[in-house]
């Protein structure tokens, strides 16, 4: 699907030909070179002009990006940041038998080697692992009530009993199936039995999913006023995200005795029948969802007095998440910092102070990145430098700036199931990790080609103009930017927004980190 740089530049280039056709009719001693234009010269005269008209028309239609990503970038920037390639990891014991509990911290490391590189992903959660793995999932159905077995068994101990504690499972790769199984035990669950011994007991606890998880994005952003909307990104671009389920049994029963081959069964009973005869990779253990993002540090950037404008470069094959600093370049033989030191600041922090200058140059001055597509359907970014006066820099100091900012590698997205298995010094020697599914594909922003202008409208609106059966569809299909290059996707986000019937608002007062809160 062309962008709309491509649209123009096609358009101009037909109606130049078109009027080459017209203009050959009025002057037929020039039909050899405008009607059927086999002129390579006359060809890329067109080509050229197109080029520039389509530039200038871009520029008059694009609804002032300067602006809009200015504002968006201090209220919500998420929608100037792509989703980056995610995956879901498991962790297993090494020669099957554990040894002992293990906690994985968030932001653990694993690695893949591709292309001569080490691509590193780094975990979103922190991740509890009982020494039990899965050794049998069954489903048993009647007319009236549905049941999901698991029998699980404990590893690396000869102890009898198991000293119960937090259960994470992960619903399954199969994306469908698994939410069909979070609808079924959030909407339909009736009671979890633990079976052990002969005997079956009824259990108090009750799996939560992902109403836990909703209040932990994964994406690296700080927290402001739109951050609950960041949930609506997630769960669309990482369908995977929310496919995660915990039961904790240890209130009911500290310790759980064994059968003799060390087994016990977990009974998820259901009112109706389940739509599923078989539940396959469902409810695996040690799985945690891992994101691929680095720190990095850019090329240097000559800066010169003529320009204002410049290209971020990045590396070979890396796409820039998010922007955080740009600072001046010390060669590494400077004891000291010579001549007078310049700071560059974001256009976030932007404060006329133009009359604070007495004659002298300036020691700052701010930038910001702006983010479009060119004609090739490249994604460019550019930092543009202003002054004190918010104007563009006309007299920047004549030398080297480095770039700090969060990145991820193209080559990743490549990686396929099991290609994921370097785990960094100071995680657990008896496990092995690997991801149990091919690394997602990544997104662009929200905002590029788009308006800002519809989501502004919307973030700036009072709570009572959204929440209707009118407005609520409106707002939800500011998200749904797919259609370009995922159009399945698309039309599930569709699908959704059309099947909304009708939208009640009820204002509530409730306490939020110990703070009352009164309406929405």
């Amino acid at each position: 699907m062309i962008n709309n740089k491509q649209s123009l530049y096609l358009q101009e280039r037909a109606y130049l030909r078109e009027l080459a056709q017209r203009v050959a009719k009025e002057s037929p001693h020039l039909t050899d070179f405008l009607a059927t234009a086999h002129d390579p010269d006359i060809q890329r005269l067109f080509e050229a002009f197109a080029l520039l008209i389509a530039r200038l028309r871009d520029k008059l239609e694009d609804d002032f990006p300067e602006i809009t990503h200015g504002i968006l970038a201090r209220i919500w920037p998420l929608v100037l940041c792509p989703v980056p390639p995610t995956t879901v990891m498991q962790f297993f014991p090494t020669d099957g038998e554990h040894q002992g509990v293990a906690d994985i911290p968030r932001n653990t490391a694993v690695s893949a080697q591709a292309e001569g590189q080490l691509l590193t992903f780094k975990t979103c959660r922190p991740l509890h692992i009982e020494p039990l793995v899965v050794r049998d999932r069954r489903v048993k159905k009647t007319s009236t009530h549905s049941e999901i077995i698991l029998t699980l068994c404990q590893t690396g101990s000869t102890s009898p009993v198991w000293k119960s504690g937090s259960l994470s499972f992960f619903l399954g790769t199969d994306t469908e199936q698994a939410a069909q199984l979070s609808l079924w035990l959030d909407q339909h669950l009736c009671e979890v039995n633990l079976r052990t011994q002969g005997e079956q007991r009824k259990l108090n606890c009750f799996p939560y999913g992902w109403h836990d998880l909703l209040d932990k994005p994964i994406l690296p952003m700080k927290k402001n006023t739109y951050t609950a909307l960041q949930t609506l990104v997630e769960y669309y671009a990482l369908p995977h995200l929310y496919n995660f389920v915990t039961l904790d049994i240890s209130r009911d029963c500290a310790e759980v005795p064994l059968n003799a081959e060390g087994t016990f069964e977990l009974i998820f009973r259901f009112e109706g029948e389940l739509p599923l005869d078989d539940v396959g990779d469902a409810f695996m253990l040690g799985c945690v969802l891992a994101i691929h993002l680095e720190k990095r540090i850019s090329p240097p950037v000559l800066l010169s007095a003529e320009n204002n404008c410049y290209p971020l470069p990045r590396g070979d094959s890396i796409k820039l998440f998010r922007l955080h600093d740009v600072q001046m370049v010390q060669q590494p033989d400077d004891d000291a910092q010579r001549g007078k030191p310049y700071r560059y600041l974001p256009i976030a922090q932007f404060t006329p102070a133009a009359e604070l200058l007495t004659g002298e140059e300036p020691d700052y001055f701010y930038y910001q990145l702006r983010t479009e597509r060119d004609l090739l359907d490249r994604i460019q970014h550019w930092l543009h430098f202003f002054d004190l006066t918010g104007k563009p820099a006309n007299h920047l100091p004549e030398l080297a700036v480095a770039c700090d900012f969060i990145g991820y590698h193209e080559s990743a997205i490549a990686l396929e199931k099991s290609a994921i298995t370097v785990m960094q010094e100071g995680s657990p020697s008896h496990l092995s990790v690997h991801n149990i599914m091919p690394v997602t594909a990544d997104y662009p922003p929200m905002l590029q080609d788009n308006s800002g202008w519809p989501l502004l409208s919307c973030l700036a609106s009072p709570p009572f103009l959204l929440f209707t059966t009118e407005g609520m569809p409106h707002f939800l299909r500011l998200f749904d930017y797919y259609a370009e290059f995922n159009r399945p996707l698309s039309r599930h986000i569709q699908r959704h927004i059309n099947g909304i019937m009708q939208v009640e608002e009820s204002l509530i007062d409730r306490m939020k980190m110990g703070r009352p809160v009164r309406g929405h």
